[in-house]
């Protein structure tokens, strides 16, 4: 392996914001898609939960209030 692949794999690692998270395209991307209820005025935001994700991995997406 190269140095450069060790330091890139390194650096990936770094930046991962969730252990259940792939690098897709330069783009992190949760194993569940983000949910879409609407756009606008009253939509609602979600944020993830890894702990959720890892005891259920159908849910992850959490409603902030």
């Amino acid at each position: 392996m190269s140095i450069y692949q060790l330091l890139f794999d390194y650096e990936h690692q770094l930046t991962k914001p969730f252990i259940s998270w792939t690098k897709l395209e330069n783009t992190w991307r949760s194993p569940i898609a983000y949910p879409v209820d609407g756009v606008g005025i009253g939509y609602t935001i979600y944020d993830w939960d890894e702990d959720l994700y890892q005891s259920d991995n159908t849910k992850g997406w959490v409603e902030i209030e």
